[in-house]
């Protein structure tokens, strides 16, 4: 059984200086709180924009403390608002998972393959496509920022979807051991059932968007994140939140 914690969308600021007004370190600090509590957790990953706005080097830094204090197994993905020139100088990311400037790579951990894409340039090039193509064909988890489909969420699939989604799904749907794609950026908790796969979208730890409104409005201020159990045979996934907002 491989038990992960998927977070997203923490969008820390510098030090000292509240994203939007809003206490985004205390939200996130909060959210690794009740993550310490669970007693069997394999991996933490984060899946993007991790950064408020160009991928502030000062935010990574506050943010490799904090998972250092953690003291559990991370990985970090891009997503739109982040630098990956910066993250590199700060988090333990391997050089040959680097292509072109873009962090793209298969990490089998317990016997379990994870795929992970980069579409921080709110696309998703073909050369990860190809790559993906080329990866064994065995059941695999794929992680990636941006959903590759709409996903019924007004604001975000109007404002700020995947460019070349309709390329992008039309390929990822030839790949049958792909059943199940982990994203974040839409800041919301959603499942999407569509041509034989399933779409998991992981809430932020910033705030969450109103999934039925033309306008950008909160729906909630409560930090969530996406609990993932997997053992080869069966996923089962769900998302919680801190009980309070923050």
């Amino acid at each position: 059984m491989l038990r992960i914690i998927q977070m997203t969308d923490i969008h820390i600021d510098t030090p000292e200086k509240p994203y939007h007004d809003i206490d985004v370190k205390g939200k996130f600090l909060a959210a690794l709180e009740k993550i310490t509590a669970y007693s069997d957790i394999d991996l933490l990953i984060i899946s993007g924009d991790l950064a408020a706005h160009q991928g502030e080097i000062e935010a990574y830094e506050w943010i490799a403390q904090q998972l250092k204090i953690l003291n559990m197994p991370y990985i970090v993905m891009a997503g739109n608002h982040d630098n990956m020139h910066n993250m590199q100088q700060v988090f333990p990311i391997k050089s040959q998972n680097v292509h072109h400037g873009m962090l793209y790579f298969r990490y089998v951990f317990k016997d379990i393959p994870l795929l992970f894409l980069d579409t921080a340039s709110y696309a998703l090039p073909q050369v990860q496509i190809d790559w993906l193509k080329q990866q064994p064909a065995v059941p695999s988890l794929l992680f990636m920022h941006h959903p590759p489909t709409f996903c019924n969420c007004t604001y975000m699939d109007h404002k700020y979807p995947l460019r070349n989604r309709q390329d992008v799904w039309a390929q990822l749907v030839a790949l049958e051991h792909i059943k199940h794609i982990f994203c974040g950026h839409y800041h919301t908790a959603r499942t999407v059932y569509k041509d034989n796969k399933v779409l998991h979208i992981a809430p932020s730890t910033m705030l969450q968007i109103a999934a039925r409104t033309q306008d950008f409005e909160a729906a909630s201020y409560q930090p969530g994140w996406r609990v993932i159990e997997w053992d080869e045979n069966q996923l089962n996934s769900y998302v919680e939140y801190v009980d309070v907002a923050i």
